[in-house]
């Protein structure tokens, strides 16, 4: 850290202004309240700091930014009385982020250690950013992990990125948790290496286990040992993303089906990438059971994969009875088959007095990427989205018939009568303003559509969509991405 940053943080504030100073006669509660409101809003910024881009930002490194630029410091260096309420206040420097820019002696990170106190810290150590910049050297980033090591106990928030997988096994040794010690209390885990390929090296364990009150975890080219502690009967697991790229990473189905099943308030499911679970694996499991595991819980599922195989275990391998949001990006095959066994569903759903149904029911956010299949097919999908309340999809990549459905074009019983909100990339504003018209034409009014940006849009395409509808937007590329 430069001089001139060290002085900042050990510098006095200013001397109390003189006469009257009504703030200053607010109770230390209502003041710590400003400072703790200012604080959220700060770091909940999308223009946070630490990712600006513009030319006074990059003059300065974004942990200059974060650290030196925000809340909490600026308001801790107005006058004595405000120092010591913000210094006093551990809960106002539990927020930490280091990235590639951190350069020793880490004054900043120390600080804000130890003004934390004992509370819940949330973290983030973004060592790899892409292979374009000046990523994080080794030797720093250890000690910015020897630095955070004493501190395990209070993790609450741990965001890793690192660049290989020996990077990672470095990281974790240093985090390894004493025997004996209490169960950590960290609710969020975040692990992505930007390597892809595992070959040569073994699955990892997180904090040797002991993570019983984990809410999220989001895995991105990581192998984890599956039979960890916390992954066995997981009460409080609520989200799970695993992003795969190499076979080696990939539990066996049966192993992976018993952790979803035991993680009875799993809420959100997330599988990305081109590994696959093997069929005789997936076989295997069903013909030990009578009936299909079922994750009562799940509400949102998001599948972005080139394997049929992870389609047909995930899609028609599971019972998925509280589904309401499903994104689908299904890229290099043609999958009509799998989507016809979601149609027909012999096994989809639990029994009912006239018959089972499919998950299909209940959607109410449906996105599509990307999807090959019959244009019979996509005809019964339709149907049975019989709750749709908004439907986004990429016509770059999509058959016709997904338009023109919701065009109103073909059987009747594919119209998607309930839809409400329509989100699109690819389509023109001319094919848009007639979709509106005739969805109102035949009773079916759209409240809310959203382009992208830079959509082709003709003369008077823009009017005439804000008056056929409540809400017209044009959403930049950004959030577009996002969506799809």
């Amino acid at each position: 850290m430069d001089n001139g940053r060290t002085l900042r943080l050990q510098s006095p504030p200013a001397n109390n202004p003189q006469g009257r100073c009504h703030i200053n006669r607010l109770p230390v509660e209502l003041v710590l309240s400003i400072f703790k409101i200012g604080t959220d809003e700060f770091t909940a910024d999308e223009e946070h700091p630490a990712n600006s881009t513009n030319s006074v930002a990059s003059k300065k490194s974004s942990l200059d930014l974060f650290y030196d630029d925000c809340f909490q410091v600026l308001a801790s260096h107005v006058c004595a009385r405000w120092r010591a309420i913000a210094l006093a206040a551990p809960v106002l420097w539990t927020d930490l982020y280091v990235d590639s820019t951190t350069t020793p002696p880490f004054d900043a990170l120390i600080a804000w250690l130890t003004r934390g106190q004992n509370h819940p810290i949330d973290v983030t150590v973004e060592a790899f950013k892409n292979k374009e910049v000046q990523n994080m050297p080794e030797a720093h980033l250890n000690q910015v992990i020897t630095l955070l090591s004493p501190h395990t106990a209070r993790l609450r928030y741990f965001d890793l990125t690192v660049e290989s997988h020996h990077q990672l096994r470095g990281c974790l040794d240093l985090l390894a948790v004493p025997p004996f010690q209490p169960p950590l209390q960290l609710a969020t885990l975040i692990v992505e290496v930007a390597d892809e390929s595992l070959y040569g090296w073994p699955p990892v364990t997180f904090f040797d286990g002991n993570l019983p009150r984990l809410e999220s975890i989001i895995l991105v080219n990581v192998g984890m040992v599956w039979n960890q502690r916390w992954l066995r009967g997981s009460q409080h697991l609520t989200e799970f993303e695993f992003c795969n790229y190499d076979l080696h990473m990939q539990p066996a189905w049966e192993i992976f089906v018993r952790f979803l099943t035991e993680s009875p308030n799993l809420r959100s499911l997330r599988i990305y990438g081109p590994a696959s679970w093997s069929p005789q694996t997936r076989l295997e499991h069903m013909s030990s059971s009578s009936s299909l595991p079922t994750l009562h819980a799940l509400q949102t599922l998001e599948l972005v994969v080139s394997s049929r195989q992870d389609a047909i275990n995930i899609l028609t391998g599971l019972a998925l009875p509280s589904l309401t949001s499903l994104k689908l990006n299904l890229w290099e095959d043609d999958f009509t088959d799998i989507i016809l066994q979601l149609v027909t569903p012999p096994n989809t759903g639990p029994g009912t007095p006239l018959g089972p149904i499919s998950f299909l029911h209940s959607l109410r956010d449906l996105c599509i990427t990307e999807l090959q299949c019959s244009p019979h097919c996509i005809a019964l999908f339709f149907r049975e989205l019989r709750s749709i309340k908004q439907i986004t999809l990429d016509m770059t990549s999509l058959n016709r018939e997904f338009l023109e459905h919701i065009s109103c074009q073909g059987d009747k019983s594919s119209w998607l009568p309930t839809l409400q909100t329509l989100r699109t990339v690819g389509v023109t504003g001319k094919t848009m303003c007639a979709l509106v018209a005739i969805r109102r034409h035949h009773g079916y009014p759209l409240r809310a559509v959203y382009m992208e940006e830079g959509a082709v849009m003709e003369p008077g395409d823009m009017e005439s969509l804000g008056r056929g509808v409540d809400d017209f937007g044009l959403l930049s590329k950004d959030i577009m991405v996002e969506l799809v």
